[in-house]
């Protein structure tokens, strides 16, 4: 069974419940630490298509329970407060533990959409915010789109 978080302050794509349904009944989704709503590399000629990455963004992403308990839930908040890369972590930065959990071990990695199916709302951010999210042309495509087939790697 997956699991969906969501930041309170995003915008889904209508096909973003879908994706993470294709995800759960993937047959290699074990082969995988979750599913991001972000986009991977923004290709509008083929928004069904999932890209492998190792990284991670907060916005929105699927998981199966196992992935949870097993791996991201012990490392929810490694790098609280502690010097990564000789940068200290502010307190709370959960998504950056998330982020080099995934980036630090090399059998780790995630899939994510050519486009994205996650847009913030919220009228602030530390790194993105309705007025400098540089992929809106492409979130509000996928939204005036119907696009036939389903989600693939």
């Amino acid at each position: 069974m997956n699991s969906i978080h969501l930041e309170e302050d995003v915008k889904l794509s209508p096909d973003a419940i879908k994706m993470a349904e294709w995800f759960n009944n993937y047959e290699k989704n074990d082969d995988y630490l979750f599913c991001v709503f972000r986009q991977g590399n923004n290709d509008l000629e083929h928004p069904l298509k999932m890209v492998e990455v190792k990284e991670f963004h907060p916005w929105g992403w699927c998981f199966k329970t196992e992935k949870w308990t097993d791996h991201i839930k012990p490392r929810w908040k490694d790098y609280q407060g502690k010097f990564r890369n000789g940068v200290m972590r502010r307190e709370g930065s959960w998504d950056y533990s998330v982020n080099w959990l995934i980036k630090d071990n090399p059998e780790f990695k995630a899939l994510m959409p050519s486009v994205s199916r996650a847009e913030p709302i919220g009228q602030w951010g530390v790194f993105s915010n309705p007025t400098t999210f540089a992929q809106n042309h492409a979130f509000k495509y996928i939204n005036n789109k119907d696009h036939e087939g389903d989600f693939h790697v």
